[in-house]
């Protein structure tokens, strides 16, 4: 009976967690996952003791609900060929893309390669 009640128990928790959203991605090589507020929902910083946290290359994603406001502002640039908006604001490279239910931006700054693609493919899939 135990072991019945138990794999009852595994398959509820099996089916509701996969509803759940999506992992974050692993944070890279020489790359530090930090406690995000909301709306950030991930931020990556390059780990380098030897320079305070405003001066290591870092990226995020923050998560908006979405809304006329965030659509239009989304919308007012070109779109790529996967219906994100790329700009430059203070320092800050910014790939912002229209998600179902939400509005997901991406930020980085500095030398961060492979970076941004990884966190735009995820993102892409993230609902």
């Amino acid at each position: 009976m135990f072991y019945k009640t138990l794999t009852l128990l595994m398959l509820v928790f099996l089916s509701v967690n996969s509803f759940a959203e999506g992992p974050h991605p692993k944070a890279p090589t020489g790359w530090v996952e930090m406690n995000s507020i909301d709306p950030v929902i991930l931020t990556w910083a390059k780990a380098d003791p030897t320079k305070k946290l405003e001066e290591v290359p870092s990226a995020m994603v923050q998560k908006f609900p979405r809304s006329n406001k965030f659509v239009n502002f989304v919308k007012e640039k070109s779109l790529d060929e996967k219906g994100c908006r790329s700009q430059t604001v203070n320092g800050w490279n910014q790939v912002w893309c229209l998600r179902p239910d939400s509005v997901l931006a991406i930020l980085y700054r500095g030398e961060v390669e492979t970076i941004p693609d990884l966190l735009k493919k995820w993102v892409l899939t993230h609902d």
